[in-house]
């Protein structure tokens, strides 16, 4: 593999954290492999910030699988109320999307401004 801009040296690439659980390490992996983002330290944070949402929005989903198919549960009252579990799942996939959306556009920026 050739080195990214920042790291010219860098044949590999930086191995996902630990901590991250498959969703999350499949979007550090395909994200790096695909050269979206650059190397640097601050967008490896941004990039592990949306694979801990990503995991997050997986957990949420499959626990929403299991408890409430139809997205919605019973309170105390019977009275029918969005699945805590839809919220977090919702929100999550949003903070992935808002994390990738950040950097790519940073990072396209960027490039037009150095070829201009």
């Amino acid at each position: 593999m050739k080195g990214s801009r920042t790291n010219p040296g860098l044949t590999e690439l930086p191995p996902p954290p630990e901590h991250l659980r498959e969703p999350g390490r499949r979007l550090w992996t395909h994200t790096l492999e695909s050269r979206v983002l650059e190397t640097e330290p601050w967008r490896l944070d941004i990039l592990r910030l949306a694979g801990e949402a990503a995991d997050r929005a997986e957990a949420a989903r499959l626990q929403l699988e299991q408890d409430a198919p139809a997205g919605t549960t019973t309170d105390r009252f019977k009275q029918v109320k969005v699945h805590p579990a839809a919220s977090v799942e919702r929100d999550a996939r949003g903070a992935v999307a808002r994390l990738l959306d950040a950097a790519v556009k940073y990072a396209v920026r960027r490039a037009l401004a150095e070829t201009s």
